[in-house]
């Protein structure tokens, strides 16, 4: 069997993976970063506008688990 995922979420992880995060970053949006806040430390990078959109998108860095991330993020 095959599956795929479509929507909107979809484009925007692929973007981000595509246009803001380099080699071994995990980049996420404000979404997800409000849903592990108390979990993991995030960084908020620039703002950008992704492809499709016009509107600027606040992107963050994951640094790590609270506790044990980095102290500054690599950039």
């Amino acid at each position: 069997r095959d599956y795929t995922v479509i929507g909107d979420t979809v484009n925007v992880a692929s973007r981000l993976e595509s246009s803001v995060a380099r080699v071994g970053q995990i980049v996420i949006g404000g979404a997800t970063r409000d849903a592990v806040q108390d979990a993991f430390e995030c960084h908020p990078l620039p703002p950008v506008v992704l492809k499709g959109r016009s509107v600027e998108f606040q992107p963050y860095l994951v640094l790590g688990t609270r506790g044990t991330a980095r102290s500054s993020p690599a950039r």
